[in-house]
């Protein structure tokens, strides 16, 4: 994982991000919170309250949409014909920059 933040810039780089479809991630989904934070988390000893809850809202997500390199969460094309990124939105105050 490379630089997130450039102080001397002020920049966020958030990388794009991919994942292989999870095939038994239904059966993560009824799983109770401690075996969820067992499993799914580096250190489930000193996770949030609301780690399991995000995680669950996470796979809901990657079965809604398993093929993420194509869409957004908005349904959204990603890329253009050519493969070109899009900018799908920006914040005030946030603009987007094409990294290579």
């Amino acid at each position: 994982m490379g630089v997130m933040y450039c102080r001397a810039r002020g920049e966020l780089t958030v990388q794009p991000i991919a994942w292989t479809r999870w095939h038994n991630v239904t059966l993560w989904l009824v799983q109770p919170d401690e075996v969820i934070r067992q499993f799914l988390s580096t250190s489930p000893l000193v996770e949030p309250p609301d780690f399991a809850a995000n995680m669950r809202q996470l796979m809901r997500f990657m079965l809604l949409h398993p093929e993420p390199a194509t869409r957004s969460s908005r349904g959204a094309p990603l890329a253009d014909t050519a493969g070109t990124p899009r900018i799908l939105a920006e914040a005030p105050g946030w603009s987007a920059v094409l990294c290579h």
